[in-house]
Order: structure tokens, then C-alpha cells, then sequence
């Protein structure tokens, strides 16, 4: 997020741009609630918006070190959440580049520059992952990729919305930012924006906004498309959003006088309230990570989760978790000792699978992943 106020600053020489941009991006609710969670959503979402900042550099001034540090970050999303990261890049980059005129050749190129070393650096781990486990492997890549979109995806059951849903949960996670497009902009003639030709002729003064633009509707068409709709898919386009908004009030809007920024302030507590006290304070990985660790023996027990991948569990108990099958024909044979970490609501779904031969050991204080969604360990 730095690094967008960063390349605003040099780029408009205007701290009140830089400040602005980065300021909604971090308070806006949807990425100050998952800035709070062990989730890879963040790691993929951060890494992406790197990407496509430096791969847009590179668009616009062809500097190799761009070049380098797009594809770096572009790796580090495809590891994180697959190839969505290469399904986003590729029509950004081309819609962005045919708009501003490049020529067929010069898009492939810098098309193919952009994403071919960035998928090169995430190759040999899911090489290496297929060759611990081809059949996991490859059920595991059509479920996160394929089942996302059929909405067969076991962690994607209950999200299953219309174009509408994505939406409205994508306005309720840009708040309080949203709510600044709602001011009468002084000086915002909306005719001119009314034919496609003019349209194209304004986009095209503003480069980086032009970006910026296409670089939230993309994922949000993208992602009307799946059965599942969720507003973390859409985490990534919430810089560009706070950019825009920043440039609005910056250019047309407010005057910024101590007024408007005790505003800013109230916004603040009240995000930060919102998410740490309403949200996140009912739920808690390190308690139920603490309750784990006075398990007699658990240091040399071979543990398991079902249905969910408790990361921040394995962080705060500094324990190695893997993940159970979750389809009877893939179900592993689990030994003596084995511990399981199933959610309340997967429990009937895990007996039904692995059968109901186990101790019963404890259950969280509190929500873990979620809040009021408590887990359970099992002892077989």
C-alpha cells in the first residue's frame, strides 16, 4: 500500500494524493477486516496489486527492474492462491495497452514478458507438490480452480450468490471510502463523459488512471462469472478504488481544512471499531492455539484439520497442521494418537467420512476462524 503512495507521489507530486490513496486504502473495512486474519487472500491480494503497480511501470516507461519486481510479486500470488493471479494480469495488461493504442506486436510482447517469468518462479513448487502427491495434487488444483466456479468447492458451499450479492458486499467493504463519491463534486461535468470517443480521450490524459479503472472492473466481471461470490475476492481492487477517490477529492472536492480531517479521524475509530471490537475480537487463533498446546503429547501427535486451514492456529502453536481429505473416495487411513481439528458445523460431515471412533478432547473458548464458530479436537 506504501508503494502506491510512493508511485503517486513521484508520479503527481502531490502528497495530499499520496496520503489520501493510502490512507482509504488501509481504513477502508474490507481490507482493514482481512489485514486482522490469517487468511492467503491478503498475501494473494497484496501481491497481485505489486504486480500489476510495477507491471504498469513497466508499460509506461519499460524500465527492466519494473519488469523484475511484476513478475516477482506475480509468482508470489500464483503461489499463493494459484493462477487466478495470470487470469487477472493478462486482460488488464491487454485491455490497458490496446486503449492507449499499442501496436498487436508490442501487446504480446509486453503481455508475454509480464507473466512468462512470474509463472516460471511458481513452477518448480507445484512441480514438486505433484510429485509428493500427483492424485491429492490434482484433485486439490480442480477443486480451488474449477470447483470455485461450479460452486462445488466443499469451503464454498453457502456462497453461492447473484451478480447483485457481489456488489453490494463489495460497497458495504469499501466503506467509509465509498461514501466520499456521494459529496457534489464542484466542477464534474458528467456530459462529458457520455459518449464513448470523449470518454476514451479523457481516460487517455491520465495513464495510471486509465490502469486503475480497468483494474477493478476486470476482477469484478471476472468474478461475476463463478457460482461463489465473495467480497475477498475482490481485495485487490480496493488500492486502485481509494486512489480514484483520492484523486476525485484532491482535484474537484473539499477543502481540506481541520474540519475535514477530524472527519478522517472519526472515520478511522469507527473502522477500527468496527472490525476489531464487532469482528475480530469475537473470535481468537491464539486462545484456541493456547488451549492446543497443553494437550498431553501433542508435540509428537500427527494432527489434522477438516474443512479448514487454520493457519493462524499452526502460527501461534508453532505446530505442523495438514489437511484431511474431504471426499470418501480420497479419505486417508488416520492411526492411533492422530489428532483432527474439525468446526462444530463439519463435524457431521467428518463422522460420516471418517467414522465416530474418537476421544473427545476439547473444544475453543471462542469462535476461531470465525466468530460463534467453535472447533473441536479429536483424539483417535
Amino acid at each position: 500500500v506504501f508503494l502506491l503512495g510512493y508511485e503517486l507521489e513521484k508520479r503527481y507530486k502531490t502528497s495530499l494524493l499520496s496520503f489520501h490513496s493510502v490512507f482509504f486504502t488501509l481504513f477502508s473495512l474490507l481490507w482493514f477486516r482481512y489485514s486482522l486474519l490469517f487468511r492467503v487472500d491478503m498475501v494473494h491480494s497484496s501481491s497481485l496489486f505489486v504486480a500489476l503497480l510495477y507491471g504498469f511501470r513497466f508499460l509506461d516507461s519499460s524500465r527492466v527492474f519494473d519488469l523484475i519486481i511484476s513478475n516477482l510479486f506475480l509468482a508470489l500470488a500464483f503461489l499463493a492462491k494459484g493462477p487466478i493471479a495470470v487470469l487477472l494480469s493478462v486482460p488488464i495488461y491487454i485491455i490497458f495497452q490496446l486503449i492507449i493504442r499499442y501496436s498487436i506486436m508490442q501487446i504480446i510482447s509486453n503481455t508475454f514478458n509480464l507473466i512468462f517469468s512470474g509463472c516460471i518462479l511458481a513452477l518448480p513448487w507445484y512441480l514438486v507438490a505433484y510429485k509428493i502427491d500427483p492424485v491429492g495434487f490434482s484433485n486439490r488444483f480442480l477443486m480451488e480452480n474449477v470447483g470455485r466456479f461450479s460452486g462445488t468447492m466443499p469451503e464454498e458451499v453457502g456462497h453461492s450468490h447473484g451478480i447483485p450479492y457481489l456488489l453490494a458486499v463489495y460497497f458495504v467493504g469499501l466503506l467509509p471510502t465509498v461514501l466520499f463519491l456521494a459529496v457534489p463534486f464542484k466542477n464534474l461535468n458528467f456530459k462529458q463523459y457520455m459518449s464513448i470517443d470523449s470518454l476514451l480521450v479523457i481516460l487517455r490524459k491520465d495513464h495510471f488512471r486509465l490502469f486503475a479503472i480497468i483494474s477493478i472492473v476486470v476482477p469484478i466481471l471476472f468474478y461475476s462469472i463463478p457460482s461463489s461470490k465473495r467480497d475477498v475476492y475482490l481485495l485487490s481492487t480496493v488500492p486502485f478504488f481509494s486512489y480514484l477517490v483520492a484523486q476525485l477529492i484532491v482535484e474537484k472536492g473539499f477543502r481540506l481544512n481541520y474540519k475535514y480531517y477530524f472527519g478522517l479521524g472519526a472515520l478511522f475509530i469507527l473502522v477500527s471499531n468496527l472490525s476489531g471490537v464487532l469482528y475480530t475480537n469475537s473470535f481468537s487463533y491464539r486462545a484456541f492455539s493456547e488451549q492446543i498446546a497443553k494437550i498431553e503429547g501433542i508435540g509428537s501427535a500427527k494432527i489434522y484439520t477438516f474443512a479448514n486451514e487454520l493457519y493462524g492456529v499452526s502460527f501461534y502453536s508453532k505446530l505442523r497442521i495438514f489437511s484431511l481429505p474431504q471426499e470418501p473416495n480420497e479419505k486417508i487411513k488416520l492411526n492411533s494418537g492422530d489428532i483432527i481439528i474439525v468446526s462444530r458445523k463439519d463435524l457431521s460431515n467428518f463422522e460420516n467420512i471418517y467414522g465416530s471412533n474418537f476421544d473427545f478432547i476439547l473444544e475453543s473458548s471462542k469462535g476461531v476462524t470465525k466468530p460463534n464458530l467453535k472447533f473441536v479436537v479429536l483424539q483417535k
